[in-house]
């Protein structure tokens, strides 16, 4: 299972791109190939065009950890595309405003440096994937 979404040459064909998608003509096999939604990431530029590279923080009591993911706003869960798990993904105010996070059962389901977390405030038995 892979937390990457890419676009391939197909497009080209078909006369049709991704807005904000760069596609190479020249058959050099330099596919672009952007961060999936819910992937952890280092910049914006990663991400899928409606997608920002959001710097999470969660903070354990004990310890504090920072990383990033793609995503983008959200004014209630419906606006949150699958994960590559297929859980829906949900709308939570994590202290940056309205964001669509990773659901999940599992510390499985969670990318790597992400953990499965229970949320406070939201839907009883709700989790989502945070920096661990």
């Amino acid at each position: 299972m892979t937390h990457q979404t890419r676009l391939l040459g197909l497009a080209v064909a078909l006369g049709v791109a991704a807005p904000g998608c760069f596609i190479d003509l020249d058959d050099d096999d330099d596919d672009v190939v952007f961060l999936g939604t819910y992937e952890p990431c280092e910049s914006t530029s990663q991400c899928l065009p409606d997608d920002v590279c959001l710097e999470v923080t969660a903070d354990y009591g004990s310890r504090i950890v920072t990383d990033a993911i793609c995503t983008h706003g959200c004014l209630e869960d419906v606006d949150c595309p699958l994960s590559v798990t297929g859980l829906r993904g949900a709308c939570y105010d994590i202290g940056q405003g309205f964001f669509c996070y990773e659901r999940c059962i599992d510390d499985f389901d969670c990318p790597a440096g992400f953990g499965c977390v229970e949320t406070v405030g939201g839907v009883i038995g709700d989790a989502v994937c945070l920096p661990e």
